[in-house]
């Protein structure tokens, strides 16, 4: 819980990323009324002059080149809270007795995924000769790996190595859908009860939603106004 407050208020104090997530919400948005609504911006005031816009076709062409530059700046900004948002996600889906389970007072008590996809030569020498850390990756065509990060420094040897392991090779296509659905659950779960996904994500889907608005603006007026003229009571 403390990393998770922690994150949030490195997220709420970042003036950087405050401010570039500004930018692209408000260019999103216009963009967005522009496309919904068909509305059309006829000047902007500035602080020497004032802009009157006369090609309408080119001010949504020009917010869509502006909106996919403010989308790779905020990415610049959010990237490290990309990385942290994830390993606290992976530290909750972790949390389920699936993964991690304790059955006994000891250590050789443990039972899950976690432990039980370790390899055995790493296993025995658990918990005093090596320290182990785990996380989760997502590969495309549906490929997940269990990785475990083994450090074994004694008298004898000494180094770092990284073990992935692909949970459908490992333990099967029952498990791999039991580890799939519970990855979708805390993933959706993840929207509606920890607000800092919303925080991070949701410029990114401003953005791309108002450049496929724009590209689909036609059919998007055409059905718009369909719904308009629907009569929903007969």
């Amino acid at each position: 819980m403390s990393d998770r407050n922690e994150l949030i208020t490195n997220i709420d104090s970042d003036e950087g990323l405050k401010a570039k997530r500004k930018l692209l919400t408000l260019a999103s948005l216009t963009l967005l009324a522009l496309s919904f609504t068909g509305a059309k911006l006829e000047e902007a005031n500035t602080f020497i002059f004032k802009i009157t816009f006369t090609n309408q076709s080119g001010l949504g062409a020009f917010l869509c080149i502006s909106i996919i530059f403010l989308i790779i700046r905020y990415h610049n900004y959010a990237k490290p809270y990309h990385d942290l948002l994830y390993d606290v996600w992976v530290a909750r889906l972790f949390k389920n007795y699936l993964f991690d389970r304790q059955v006994g007072p000891d250590f050789e008590d443990k039972e899950g995924l976690l432990i039980e996809s370790l390899p055995e030569e790493y296993y025995y020498r658990l918990p005093n000769d090596l320290s182990w850390r785990t996380s989760y990756q997502r590969k495309i065509l549906f490929r997940r790996y269990i990785l475990h990060t083994v450090d074994v420094r004694n008298e004898h040897e000494e180094y770092y190595q990284t073990l992935p392991i692909n949970v459908y090779s490992h333990f099967g296509l029952k498990i791999y859908l039991k580890v799939f659905v519970l990855e979708w659950k805390e993933s959706i779960a993840s929207f509606f009860h920890h607000r800092e996904n919303l925080d991070i994500l949701t410029p990114y889907l401003l953005g791309y939603g108002a450049i496929t608005s724009y590209v689909l603006k036609q059919h998007l007026v055409s059905v718009l106004q369909q719904i308009s003229t629907f009569n929903w009571f007969n």
